[in-house]
C-alpha cells in the first residue's frame, strides 16, 4: 500500500495483512469514495444512491454540504469534473477549524 511505510524484505506476512486491512478500512470511511460509489453522472442524467435525475429539467442544482468531509465529498461530485456544467453550483459550509 502506498499509503504506508513498505516494510523492509523479510519482514512478517501479518504485518502486510494487517496493514492491507488498514489500508481497505481507510478507503471504506473515505468521504470522496463515498460519494464515487453512489453518485455518477452520465450527460445530464445524475445518478445518486439508485435514483436518476434528468438535469435538463432544472435550472440549477444545489450540492450542500457540512462538517470535515463537506470538501472531499464536494470535490467528487460529477459536476466538479465538468466545469462546463453551468447549471450545478455548490455550497459548503465548514466548521472553522476542520
Amino acid at each position: 500500500m502506498s499509503r504506508f511505510i513498505q516494510p523492509a524484505a523479510g519482514q512478517s506476512a501479518q504485518r502486510d495483512m494487517a496493514l492491507e486491512v488498514l489500508g481497505a478500512a481507510l478507503d471504506a470511511v473515505d468521504p470522496a469514495e463515498a460519494i464515487r460509489r453512489a453518485v455518477r453522472r452520465d450527460g445530464d442524467v445524475l445518478y445518486v444512491a439508485g435514483q436518476h435525475y434528468d438535469l435538463s429539467r432544472y435550472e440549477r442544482v444545489l450540492v450542500i454540504g457540512g462538517g470535515k468531509a463537506g470538501a472531499p465529498m464536494a470535490a467528487a461530485m460529477p459536476s466538479s469534473q465538468s466545469p462546463s456544467s453551468d447549471r450545478t453550483k455548490q455550497f459548503l459550509s465548514q466548521v472553522l477549524g476542520h
